[in-house]
């Protein structure tokens, strides 16, 4: 849930600041707000899994439940 709310604002972010722009249309700055948020958030669930979650496979099943409690805490 965490990872989503970072989309949903950076999504936000980027619509404000391109809609502070005058003269651009509603739909293309929310195509480029979806794009800019996929991006982002795609590339940061990338780093939190490589980060947080792969180093534990084929560890003991509690570690990476530890390490998601410290992730959402963290985020």
């Amino acid at each position: 849930g965490e990872i989503y709310m970072i989309g949903a604002y950076v999504g936000l972010v980027t619509l404000t600041a391109i809609g502070a722009q005058a003269g651009y249309p509603l739909p293309l700055v929310l195509g480029a707000a979806l794009i800019v948020s996929v991006a982002v958030t795609g590339c940061y669930g990338y780093a939190v899994e490589r980060v947080a979650y792969r180093p534990l496979r084929g560890g003991p099943r509690l570690v990476p439940l530890i390490s998601a409690i410290g992730m959402s805490i963290f985020l």
